[in-house]
C-alpha cells in the first residue's frame, strides 16, 4: 500500500513538472529588425517574468502549460501572445503612437530612454521642426525646459546664444557633439535626433570641453542599404522688420530744438529757424524706411543614400542664403558631407565621413551708441537726403548749405554706412573623421575615431573716404587678415556589455588626445589714390607705417582618460558612475590636470512586481551628482609672461625716441581648474499606453573657482589682465515637461508644454563683494556689475522716484543738514534716491536690480495631422528678466549735439503734460537725467512670442500613382516665424543679447516661407 501511494505521488509530481511550458525567443524592432535589449516579458496574471538579453533573446519557464505572454518596452506598444506548451517566439514590436524615442544618445554610447538615470532632454518632432526657416540653434528655442535660447537680435550673422540651467562662468558655452565628434559642424537638414545632456552626471564624460555649459548631442542621417533614395527640402520666402522706432519730422525737430534751447536758457540756433534755414524745415527722408528692406531667405538641402550591406554611402549638401532686413547685411553658406560605411566582416566595421563648407556674410554693428545704423537713422536730420544732386551720398546738409552743417552734429549717413561696406570674409573648412569598430569577442567592442580638420578665415575690408558733411573721413584704407586653424582629435574606447540573469553590466573606458594650432596675420594700409573697385588692392596704398602688422600663433594640446560603469538589475534599478582625468596645456604644469567624477542612479518603480497600475507604463525616480572641469576662458600660454613691442618712448635730454619690449601681462602660475558641480533629482512618468509623458527635475549647480580677469592696477604697467580663480556662482531651478499624443484613425495629434525656473546668484567674488563688468554705452553708462548674493551680470543702478513736478518740490529735496541733494534739478527732472544718506548722488547710491537672465522660460507646442494635412505651432516665452534700454538715453534727449530724436520725446514732461515719465526737454542736461546709471532705463523684458506656425499638405499616393510617381512622397508647406510678440518692453524687441543692453539692437524679423519636401 505504501509503495502504491509513493508511485501515485511521483506521477503527480511528474505531471506538474511536464505541465510547465518552456518559452524562449527573440524580440526585435519591427521596422529595423534590430534586437531590443531589456524588453520585459512576463506571464500574465503572475509575477513570473524576465528581460531580453543583449541579442534580444529571452528564456522563461512558465508556471503552467498554457496562458498569455505579455511583452512590453517603453515607447513601444505592448503585445500579448497566447502560448500552449513549449514555444519559440519571434516578437516584432512597434513604436507607440506618441513616437517617443527608442534610444537616447549619450556620451560615447546610447541608452534606452526609460533607463536613463541622468537628466537628458530629447527634441521631438524633428521632421516638423525642419520645415522652419531656423538655424540648428533656433530649433531648440521653446522646446526643452532648462535650455534657454536667447537671440542676439535678428542679425543674420549672429547665431542665438544657448544657456543650459543658468550662467555659471564667463566662459560658459555649449559643446555640440555631432555623431560622436565634439565640435563638429552640422547642417539642420541632416539632423536625425538631438539630445541635451543637462546635468553634470550626463555631460561629465565629455570633460573639459564642456565646463558648466552643457552638451548637445546630435545624430545625423546615416547611410541605409538598398536602392538609391533621395530626400530633398527647399523653401524660399521673405523677412521683414516690425515695431520700428519713428524719428521726428523736420517741423517737429525744429520745434523741439528751439524748445530745448529756451528751457536751457540758451539762444536759439539759426539752423532751426525756418525763416533763416528754410532748407532744414522740409522733411525729405524717412531714414528708417531707407535703411530697412524686405529681405529674401532660401534654403536647399538634399541627401542621397544607398548601397549594400557590405558598403553603403550617404551624400548631402545644404545651401542657405539670408538677406538681413538691414541693407547689405546677409549670410550665405554652402555645406556638404559624404559618409561611407564599410562592413569588412561581421565583427569589423569601418566608416569615413568628410565634411566641407564655406560661409560668408556681413553684419552691422548695432551695439554701438555712436555709429550703429539704426541709431544713426534716428540721429540724421529729416531734411537731409540720401543722395545729393550729383548722385553722391548726402550728408547732414546739402553742399550749398554748409554753414549749418555743424548744428546737426557728427552724424554718418546710415545708408552710406551700409551700402559702402566692402567686405569679403569667406570662411572655409574641411573635416574628416575615420571610425573603426571591432567586436573583439562577445560583449566586448573597441572603437577608434580619428578626426582631422582645417579651417581658414579670410577678411578683407576697404574703407572709402567719407566726404559728406556730418562726420567726414578724409582718409581711406584697406585691412586684411587671415587665420589658419588646424586640429586633430583621437578618441579610443573599449566597451564591455554582459548580462547575467537579471543583472546587466556595461563597462567603458577610453583615452582622448587633441592638438590645435592657429596661425594668422593682419595689416592695414592707408592712402589709396583711386577708390575704383579694380584699384582696391594693397599694393596701391601709399601709407604702410601708420599701424603695425599683427601676427598670431597659438598651440593647444590636451589629453584625457575616462571611464564609466553602468549596472542595471531586473529592469528596476540602475546605477552609473564615471571618472575623467583632463590635462590641458593652458595651465602651468603643476596645475594642468584635474580629476572629475559623477554618479547617478534610478529606480523604475513601474517594473516592481508589487506595482500593478494599469494606466502607468513608466514611473521612475532618479538622482545624479557630477563634476566637470573647465578652462575655456583661459588663454593659451597663460603661465608665460608675454612681451609686446613699444614705440615712441622718449628718453634723455635730447628727447631720443626709442623702441623696445614691454611686459604685456603678469602670469598666474597658481591658476587652476574651474569646476562645475551639479546635483539633480528627477522623475519620469508615462501614462495611458505612453500617450501622456511627464518629466520633472530639480537641480542645484555650483560653478566653483570660476576663472575671470583679476584687477589690473595701473602700477602693473600691463595692458592685459591676468586670469584668476576668483569666485563661485550658484544656479538652482525646477523643470517640467508634459506631452500628450495619440492617433485616432486618420487623425494624429501631439501637444506639449514645458517650463523651467532658474535662480542665479554669485556666492563668492574672492577678496571683493562687487566687480565691474566691462560693458558700457558711450563710456558714460556702465550699468552691469557682479555682486555677492546677486545674479551674474546684474544691473547696478541708482533708484529713481519719478519726476519732480515743480521747482519747489526739487528745492525741497534736501539732506539732514538742509542742503539740496540735486542742486541742478528743476520741474521735469528725475528724482534720484540718496540711498546712503550722504547728501550726494553718486555710485555709492547704486542698488542691484536684477539681470537680463530670465527667471522662468516656457513653451507650448502642438502638432496635428489629418489625411495628408499637417499643422504645427510653437509659442515661446521668458519672464523675470530686465533690459537696460539705453536707446532712451540717446534718443529721448535734446542735449545730444544737433541729433534728431525719437518721436516719443514729444510726450516729454511739461507743465501741461505732467503725467509723462520722460524727463523735460532741454539743450543741456544739468541734472544728468540721461547720463546717470539709473533704473529709469530699466524695463521688464518678459515676453510671450508666437514663434512659429507651419501648415503642410502631402499629396495622396493615389494621385502620384496616376502620374507614375508611386514611389514619391511630395509635401508642400508654408511657415511663419515670429508672428506675434506680447511684451511691455518699449524697445523694438525684448531679445537684445549683449547682457541686456539695448542701443537700438538689430530687431528679430518676421519670416514667411513656402517650401516643398520630396522623398523617393
Amino acid at each position: 500500500m505504501k509503495k502504491l501511494s509513493l508511485l501515485l505521488l511521483t506521477l503527480i509530481g511528474l505531471t506538474e513538472v511536464y505541465s510547465q511550458a518552456v518559452l524562449k525567443g527573440k524580440i526585435v524592432e519591427k521596422s529595423t529588425n534590430e534586437p531590443l535589449v531589456g524588453a520585459a516579458v512576463y506571464e500574465k496574471g503572475t509575477t513570473n517574468g524576465t528581460i531580453s538579453d543583449s541579442e534580444g533573446r529571452f528564456n522563461l519557464n512558465a508556471k503552467s502549460n498554457n496562458g498569455v505572454l505579455v511583452f512590453s518596452f517603453v515607447s513601444y506598444q505592448n503585445q500579448e501572445l497566447v502560448f500552449t506548451g513549449n514555444q519559440d517566439f519571434t516578437v516584432q514590436m512597434e513604436t507607440s503612437s506618441v513616437g517617443l524615442d527608442e534610444m537616447v544618445v549619450i556620451g560615447y554610447g546610447s541608452v534606452h530612454k526609460d533607463d536613463l538615470s541622468t537628466s537628458v532632454g530629447s527634441l521631438e518632432g524633428i521632421k516638423e521642426l525642419k520645415s522652419r526657416p531656423a538655424s540648428t540653434t533656433g530649433l531648440l528655442q521653446g522646446t526643452l525646459p532648462g535650455v534657454n535660447v536667447m537671440n542676439q537680435g535678428g542679425d543674420p550673422g549672429q547665431d542665438a546664444n544657448i544657456v543650459i540651467r543658468g550662467l555659471g562662468s564667463p566662459s560658459d558655452r555649449v559643446l555640440w557633439v555631432v555623431d560622436g565628434v565634439p565640435g563638429a559642424p552640422v547642417n539642420s537638414e541632416d539632423i536625425e535626433s538631438i539630445s541635451v545632456l543637462k546635468d553634470a552626471a550626463a555631460a561629465a564624460i565629455y570633460g573639459s570641453s564642456v565646463g558648466s555649459g552643457g552638451v548637445i548631442v546630435v545624430t545625423t542621417k546615416q547611410a541605409k542599404a538598398g536602392k538609391l533614395s533621395v530626400d530633398a527640402n527647399y523653401f524660399t520666402g521673405i523677412q521683414t522688420a516690425n515695431n520700428l522706432p519713428e524719428a521726428l519730422n523736420a517741423e517737429e525737430f525744429n520745434r523741439v530744438k528751439n524748445l530745448a534751447a529756451d528751457n536751457a536758457g540758451l539762444g536759439r540756433s539759426d539752423a532751426f529757424d525756418a525763416s533763416k534755414n528754410p532748407d532744414g524745415a522740409v522733411t525729405r527722408t524717412d531714414w528708417m524706411d531707407e535703411i530697412f528692406r524686405t529681405g529674401k531667405v532660401s534654403r536647399f538641402g538634399v541627401s542621397l543614400s544607398g548601397g549594400s550591406e557590405k558598403i553603403k554611402a550617404l551624400a548631402s549638401v545644404q545651401a542657405d542664403n539670408e538677406e538681413g532686413v538691414l541693407l547689405n547685411t546677409y549670410n550665405k553658406s554652402v555645406k556638404g558631407r559624404v559618409n561611407v560605411d564599410f562592413k569588412l566582416h561581421d565583427k569589423i566595421k569601418f566608416s569615413e565621413s568628410v565634411q566641407a563648407g564655406t560661409t560668408e556674410g556681413y553684419s552691422n554693428d548695432t551695439y554701438s551708441g555712436y555709429t550703429g545704423a539704426i541709431i544713426s537713422a534716428i540721429y540724421m536730420p529729416p531734411s537731409a537726403s540720401v543722395y545729393d544732386s550729383k548722385g553722391n551720398f548726402g550728408g547732414v546738409v546739402s553742399p550749398d548749405n554748409l554753414k549749418y552743417a555743424g548744428a546737426y552734429g557728427d552724424i554718418v549717413n546710415p545708408v552710406a554706412t551700409l551700402e559702402r561696406k566692402d567686405v569679403y570674409n569667406p570662411e572655409y573648412y574641411v573635416r574628416s573623421t575615420s571610425s573603426l569598430d571591432l567586436e573583439l569577442f562577445s560583449g566586448l567592442t573597441f572603437n577608434s575615431m580619428f578626426t582631422v580638420a582645417g579651417n581658414q578665415q579670410l577678411e578683407e575690408e576697404f574703407m572709402p573716404k567719407r566726404p559728406e558733411p556730418g562726420k567726414p573721413l578724409n582718409e581711406n584704407s584697406k585691412s586684411m587678415s587671415t587665420t589658419f586653424h588646424n586640429n586633430w582629435l583621437s578618441e579610443n574606447t573599449l566597451t564591455y556589455k554582459k548580462t547575467l540573469n537579471k543583472h546587466q553590466f556595461t563597462l567603458m573606458g577610453g583615452y582622448s588626445a587633441s592638438y590645435e594650432k592657429t596661425k594668422g596675420f593682419d595689416l592695414t594700409v592707408y592712402g589709396f589714390d583711386s577708390e575704383l573697385e579694380s584699384a582696391r588692392h594693397l599694393v596701391n596704398g601709399s601709407n604702410w607705417s601708420k599701424t603695425k602688422p599683427g601676427e598670431e600663433m597659438d598651440e593647444l594640446s590636451s589629453t584625457s582618460l575616462f571611464s564609466r560603469v553602468s549596472y542595471a538589475y531586473d529592469n528596476r534599478y540602475f546605477l552609473t558612475g564615471s571618472m575623467r582625468n583632463d590635462a590641458s596645456s593652458k595651465l602651468y604644469v603643476d596645475n594642468n590636470d584635474g580629476n572629475f567624477s559623477a554618479v547617478s542612479g534610478a529606480w523604475k518603480i513601474s517594473s516592481e512586481p508589487f506595482f500593478n497600475v494599469g494606466a502607468v507604463n513608466l514611473l521612475k525616480l532618479r538622482a545624479s551628482w557630477g563634476q566637470i572641469g573647465n578652462v575655456n576662458s583661459v588663454d593659451n600660454y597663460s603661465y608665460v609672461a608675454g612681451y609686446e613691442a613699444t614705440r615712441g618712448t622718449v628718453l634723455g635730454q635730447n628727447k631720443e625716441v626709442l623702441s623696445g619690449l614691454g611686459l604685456e601681462n603678469v602670469p598666474n602660475l597658481g591658476l587652476s581648474w574651474e569646476t562645475s558641480e551639479q546635483t539633480d533629482f528627477g522623475f519620469d512618468m508615462n501614462l495611458f499606453n505612453n500617450k501622456l509623458s511627464l518629466v520633472a527635475d530639480y537641480y542645484i549647480k555650483y560653478t566653483k573657482q570660476f576663472i575671470d580677469d583679476l584687477p589690473n592696477p595701473a602700477t602693473y604697467g600691463t595692458p592685459v589682465a591676468s586670469k584668476g580663480n576668483i569666485g563661485e556662482v550658484k544656479n538652482e531651478g525646477f523643470e517640467l515637461a508634459v506631452s500628450y499624443g495619440d492617433t485616432k484613425g486618420d487623425f494624429t495629434y501631439r501637444v506639449g508644454v514645458n517650463m523651467a525656473t532658474n535662480k542665479n546668484k554669485v556666492t563668492d567674488l574672492g577678496n571683493s563683494d562687487i566687480q565691474w563688468v566691462d560693458e558700457s554705452v558711450r563710456q558714460v553708462l556702465r550699468p552691469i556689475y557682479n555682486g555677492v548674493d546677486e545674479p551674474w551680470h546684474s544691473f547696478y543702478l541708482i533708484e529713481t522716484d519719478g519726476i519732480f513736478q515743480s521747482d519747489k518740490e526739487a528745492a525741497a529735496y534736501v539732506d539732514k543738514d538742509g542742503n539740496r541733494i540735486q542742486p541742478n534739478a528743476v520741474a521735469g527732472d528725475l528724482k534720484f534716491i540718496d540711498k546712503n544718506g550722504d547728501g550726494v548722488i553718486n555710485d555709492e547710491d547704486r542698488l542691484f536690480m536684477g539681470s537680463a537672465t530670465p527667471e522662468m522660460t516656457y513653451g507650448f507646442n502642438a502638432y496635428l495631422a489629418y489625411k495628408g494635412f499637417d499643422f504645427a505651432m510653437l509659442w515661446q516665452g521668458a519672464a523675470g528678466h530686465k533690459v537696460f534700454n539705453a536707446y532712451k538715453g540717446v534718443a529721448y534727449t535734446a542735449s545730444e549735439q544737433g541729433y534728431n530724436m525719437d518721436k516719443r520725446i514729444l510726450d516729454a514732461w511739461s507743465s501741461s503734460n505732467t503725467g509723462s515719465d520722460i524727463p523735460r526737454i532741454s539743450a543741456t542736461d544739468p541734472n544728468k537725467n540721461f547720463q546717470t546709471n539709473s533704473d529709469w532705463f530699466l524695463e521688464d523684458a518678459s515676453y510671450l512670442r508666437l514663434k512659429n506656425i507651419t501648415i503642410g499638405y502631402t499629396l495622396p499616393q493615389s494621385l502620384l500613382t496616376r502620374v507614375k510617381a508611386q514611389n514619391v512622397k511630395l509635401r508642400f508647406y508654408a511657415s511663419a516665424e515670429n508672428l506675434l510678440t506680447i511684451t511691455n518692453y518699449s524697445g523694438m524687441d525684448p531679445e537684445v543679447g549683449n547682457y541686456g543692453i539695448d542701443v537700438a539692437k538689430y530687431p528679430v524679423a518676421r519670416k514667411f516661407t513656402f517650401g516643398v519636401n520630396v522623398n523617393f
